[in-house]
């Protein structure tokens, strides 16, 4: 078994929900970083570009995952408090080890650590028309919406 995270899964989130990212596995360290991507993105491939993608955020346009990387100091957790995802779909969490380079280019990013499932509305829906008065439906696509979307 090598250092780093363990594979966390597909991790399911709300479009624009404010969630904590954390990842478990071994040696881990407070100066690790990831970067949020594209589907169709392969972490494990050096030359692919792994610009964060620019769904991810805390505001619009994006501002990247920041905070505390330590779940209690044992080397075995970590956490990127507010990950925040403003588009439904599919994102890959590559990861990048202290020891791996400095994390600042695209060749760190090796591990593939996570997949985030972002379920919720498009955020541009089709123009729909209502008369004042009149009973009116309105339809909201997306993904992974259900019957009991309010």
């Amino acid at each position: 078994v090598g250092d780093g995270p363990s594979y966390a899964g597909a991790l399911q989130r709300r479009v624009g929900a404010r969630r904590a990212l954390a990842l478990t596995g071994t040696r881990l360290s407070r100066s690790d970083r990831i970067r949020i991507v594209s589907n169709s993105v392969r972490c494990s491939d050096p030359s692919a570009s792994k610009a964060m993608h620019p769904a991810v955020g805390d505001e619009w346009p994006a501002v990247l995952p920041a905070g505390e990387r330590d779940l209690g100091g044992n080397a075995r957790g970590e956490s990127w408090r507010d990950v925040t995802v403003h588009l439904p779909g599919e994102y890959h969490v590559c990861w990048c080890g202290a020891g791996l380079g400095g994390c600042d280019g695209d060749g760190d990013f090796l591990v593939h650590a996570a997949t985030l499932v972002v379920k919720g509305p498009d955020p541009t829906p089709q123009p729909q028309r209502c008369v004042t008065g009149v009973l009116c439906t309105v339809t909201v696509q997306g993904t992974g919406l259900s019957i009991a979307d309010r």
